[in-house]
């Protein structure tokens, strides 16, 4: 695995209040993040040429969730459970391979800031009403990536009623301002601390597919592997 940071996970740094967000302009910025205490990474970046075609290709139901992945395998373990799960369109698009070296590149990056090679892929649309939430204590950080569609929501620390989330009451309470729901961009990189005091987020209300059978969200979600 490439050594993408030098620094440890940012969770076991704790020890004065979280900000929000870190904003870096490169993933070799994650280095500075983990020394910093943020309950949150984003990186902004724009599509390349060649994905809108690319992901006009996805058209039936995406079902890899949770598959583990051990990013120090030599075996290319990611292209195998792609080959298994996606169409022929997908597979042999000229693009493929710059999208598999994009996912390829972000499990590293987890994998690397958790400290552990083996970690959890899932590429799904999450169509839906979701709830905010944040992680928990289960996991440890989650890297989400929306290549095609609305971003992951997300809110500020002050927008959020904690009292109405652990009373289990829906979006209408949870949130105290609608009008300051903030939203990544597609292809931005976000990742969120886990824990009880991470970063409220959830996935956009939105159709699954278009008027053309294209599914309209696609989002890749990474997280330390689940037992």
């Amino acid at each position: 695995m490439s050594n993408i940071l030098t620094s440890s996970f940012w969770h076991n740094l704790i020890s004065k209040p979280l900000s929000d967000v870190f904003y870096a302009a490169s993933y070799s910025g994650l280095a500075d993040f983990t020394k910093k205490t943020h309950r949150m990474f984003i990186h902004e970046r724009q599509a390349p040429n060649g994905a809108e075609d690319f992901f006009k290709q996805f058209k039936k139901p995406l079902d890899i969730c949770n598959a583990v992945i051990d990013v120090s395998d030599k075996n290319d373990q990611i292209n195998a459970l792609f080959e298994q799960h996606l169409e022929d369109s997908v597979l042999k698009h000229p693009f493929y391979g710059t999208w598999l070296a994009d996912v390829r590149k972000n499990c590293e990056l987890l994998a690397e800031m958790i400290k552990d090679n083996e970690i959890n892929l899932s590429l799904d649309t999450l169509a839906g009403s979701v709830r905010f939430h944040n992680d928990g204590d289960i996991l440890k950080a989650r890297l989400l990536c929306t290549y095609k569609g609305p971003g992951t929501e997300w809110l500020k620390t002050p927008n959020v009623n904690l009292r109405a989330f652990n009373n289990r009451l829906g979006n209408e309470d949870i949130v105290r301002d609608k009008t300051d729901i903030q939203q990544t961009s597609p292809w931005d990189v976000a990742v969120f601390d886990g824990g009880d005091d991470g970063i409220f987020h959830r996935s956009p209300e939105h159709p699954e597919y278009n008027q053309s059978g294209e599914m309209t969200r696609i989002c890749l979600r990474i997280n330390n592997r689940i037992m």
